[in-house]
């Protein structure tokens, strides 16, 4: 990461969080192209993090850059999530079209960028409905292509994205993707789930307000038990030919099934899957998650924390 531009940096902030007495530090760099994820429970301090980056926080000290500079001025920084408030009057396009031609200039077509918006989060075919009349998942649908729509340069996404249907989750990750590629542009999303995190290039762990970790979800992972997957009907020479030694941890025969044990289980599940219909039955017997990396470090800190206050 040394070597990278930094889109968004957080050097050395301190603020106050919800409790008057309670001091909270962060520092941490997220490279222009990339997808970080704030990972942990309930108030670990990842909506802290996101408005702290939006400028809706007061810091005692430290700075907040985007793309190098310190301040607001000319920030295309973006931060949706589940709260909704906007005039509820409006249609969805109206809302869209006042938002874009706010923030865009004419040479970057406001309303080419709107319907783009109406596509990507299927609001088309509300895009005439008065949004105190959308439903829960088209409001959080709006929550985003109303932030998406400015063309930011960094994107926050606060804990909103579970809430949406699976093929709008698919088709907006794959088009964020694009975005971080092409436009160089870096994402910020605060959650919850596992199943978010990992499609991060880079997990930031907190508990407490604290940064206990950050790496890619694979080294993550790997500092905790491998998944285990048991193979029957077939034999060690079969699953040589077919899935790399190196993807492996283990091989054991056992009872005539074989077991293995892989950090990379996408990986050989895909090899493996390959194969036609008198192919291996595979069961998955247990899969690390991120909250298996999450929760001994987040005891080790409360047990830091209450020695320190002892």
């Amino acid at each position: 990461m040394e070597n990278r531009t930094y889109r968004l940096e957080l050097n050395e902030v301190v603020v106050r969080a919800d409790h008057p007495t309670t001091l909270c530090q962060f520092n941490f760099q997220l490279p222009t192209g990339y997808r970080g994820a704030l990972f942990g429970g309930a108030a670990s301090g990842k909506s802290l993090i996101l408005k702290i980056a939006n400028g809706q926080i007061k810091l005692i000290s430290g700075s907040v850059k985007v793309n190098g500079r310190i301040g607001l001025r000319g920030r295309r920084i973006a931060l949706a999530g589940p709260d909704f408030r906007c005039a509820n009057r409006l249609t969805v396009s109206q809302l869209l079209l006042l938002r874009a031609a706010s923030r865009l200039s004419h040479s970057e077509r406001p309303h080419a960028r709107v319907a783009e918006m109406l596509e990507l989060l299927d609001l088309f075919p509300v895009r005439d409905t008065i949004i105190l009349h959308l439903t829960h998942t088209q409001r959080l649908a709006l929550n985003l292509a109303a932030e998406l729509v400015s063309r930011p340069d960094v994107i926050l996404i606060d804990d909103m994205m579970m809430g949406l249907p699976e093929p709008i989750r698919f088709r907006v990750d794959g088009w964020l993707n694009e975005r971080c590629a092409e436009d160089q542009i870096c994402i910020l999303e605060a959650t919850t789930h596992h199943e978010r995190a990992v499609t991060a290039d880079r997990v930031f762990m907190l508990h407490r307000c604290q940064i206990l970790a950050d790496d890619s979800p694979a080294k993550l992972l790997a500092t905790v038990q491998p998944t285990r997957l048991t193979l029957s009907r077939v034999d060690a020479d079969w699953l040589a030919d077919r899935v790399p030694p190196e993807s492996l941890v283990m091989v054991r025969e056992r009872e005539g099934d074989i077991e293995v044990e892989t950090f990379e289980a996408e990986r050989v599940v895909s090899s493996l899957l390959g194969e036609h219909l008198g192919g291996p039955a595979m069961v998955l017997v247990s899969q690390p998650t991120l909250w298996d990396v999450l929760s001994p470090l987040a005891s080790l800190a409360d047990m830091e924390r209450e020695n320190g206050a002892g």
